[in-house]
């Protein structure tokens, strides 16, 4: 295989997914294990994939994007740039093709999948549309969902994030800003901490877990979460789980299981503070 001559470099400044696949040569060849280069680049961007991992690439100006990359730990994580960047080609996704393997339906023109109990649509443009209160931390994981879900059933497989297999560059993030401030939530008032979880939850109490309370959420159709609590005893914390179903390793990317936890975690702490919580 011949390397590609080394390409101008992308203008200065941290890059994005977007810059990452404009160095690539767009062959789609998929040496480096991946269908496309933009979902090798999407990967490389999340930290998950290094672009000396492509082939084609120039060793020289891989090396040099490299140094360019961040730390994906100090990534906008509000979205609004990535979620540019997936609008941006998400016109190429037929969604009518797409809907039957994700759990939705077509109504109008627009994507329709149930999203904690909600209905949430998607246009063709990737705007998102509901009649309900909007979780905008939701919307880049649904993208994404949409563009490369396998459309692999959940089977009861359930793991924490860190077990998952392609989630390790993304697990101390997790911790920090998923597992830790939900445990101080439950910590400072067990039952609203519950009630919280049961106002998005599909069950509550699942067997075969060792947990004071359980909760099934399904933010996306393929997608289920599942949280653990053990109330504080005695001079033990509260301590609060989070399981994935194994079969998101094939129908969602780690960052977008990330966002999600994330978001829940804000989204639960925000309606906790609304009823006087206080962490």
């Amino acid at each position: 295989m011949t390397t590609r001559a080394s390409k101008p470099a992308v203008p200065g400044g941290q890059l994005t997914t977007l810059d990452i696949l404009k160095s690539l040569d767009g062959s789609n060849c998929g040496e480096c294990g991946e269908r496309t280069c933009l979902a090798f680049a999407a990967l490389v961007f999340q930290g998950q994939r290094r672009l000396e991992q492509c082939p084609r690439l120039d060793a020289r100006l891989a090396a040099e994007l490299s140094g360019r990359l961040g730390d994906p730990g100090e990534r906008d994580w509000t979205g609004e740039t990535l979620l540019r960047e997936l609008r941006q080609r998400f016109g190429e996704v037929d969604l009518a093709a797409r809907a039957g393997l994700l759990g939705g339906w077509m109504r109008d023109g627009r994507l329709v999948l149930r999203c904690l109990g909600k209905l949430f649509e998607l246009d063709r443009q990737g705007g998102l549309h509901s009649d309900c209160h909007q979780n905008p931390w939701l919307h880049v994981p649904l993208l994404r969902y949409v563009r490369d879900s396998a459309g692999v059933p959940p089977r009861g497989d359930w793991v924490r994030f860190a077990e998952l297999g392609y989630a390790s560059n993304w697990v101390p993030y997790f911790s920090h800003r998923v597992l830790e401030p939900l445990a101080r939530l439950a910590g400072a008032d067990s039952e609203l901490f519950c009630d919280v979880l049961e106002l998005f939850a599909e069950q509550r109490g699942l067997a075969g877990f060792s947990h004071d309370e359980t909760f099934l959420l399904r933010p996306l159709p393929l997608v289920p979460v599942l949280v653990g609590l053990n109330r504080a005893e005695e001079e033990l914390p509260a301590e609060v789980s989070v399981y994935f179903e194994r079969s998101a390793e094939r129908n969602l990317d780690a960052e977008s299981l990330f966002r999600i936890g994330l978001g829940l975690a804000q989204m639960f702490g925000r309606i906790a503070a609304r009823h006087g919580l206080r962490e």
